[in-house]
């Protein structure tokens, strides 16, 4: 129980797919969380946090682009940028020092991400194989990151 509300937690894979593709209609929403924004009206609410029809219908749109052989065709692709960007970090000078876990918080604004992201951009309207680019030079210059 979740307050008066009787709740079932479960780890078995066939209820979880029972619940998420056979009884979808029957299931349409999640158990409030007090600090999430009103699901009604707020404009940033999102999948995980919105309820009822909302959810619903935001379910119904993505579950199609989120089906196995589409995250199937997808993952070649995701993993093949992961190990792109990784081996653009690590070409870049030694000299100074990068806090990975710190960096990640300010990612998107530093020059790094910007130029793996252009870099990016290029192989994919060019349809470009990614070591044609590594010739491509970029400066980069780190920004000082406080350990505090």
């Amino acid at each position: 129980m979740q307050g008066g509300l009787p709740t079932v937690v479960t780890s078995d894979v066939e209820v979880i797919r029972d619940v998420s593709l056979k009884y979808f209609g029957n299931f349409h929403g999640k158990m409030p969380v007090p600090i999430d924004p009103d699901p009604v009206s707020a404009e940033t609410v999102h999948m995980f946090a919105s309820r009822g029809a909302r959810w619903k219908r935001m379910r119904m749109i993505t579950s199609q682009a989120m089906s196995a052989k589409n995250m199937k065709q997808l993952f070649p692709v995701v993993e093949e940028s992961v190990f792109s960007f990784m081996n653009f970090v690590e070409k870049l000078p030694h000299h100074k020092k990068v806090e990975a876990h710190k960096c990640l918080t300010i990612l998107r604004c530093t020059p790094i991400y910007a130029s793996f992201k252009r870099r990016n951009k290029r192989r994919q309207h060019y349809k470009l194989d990614s070591s044609k680019l590594d010739n491509i030079n970029v400066s980069v210059d780190l920004p000082a990151l406080n350990p505090n």
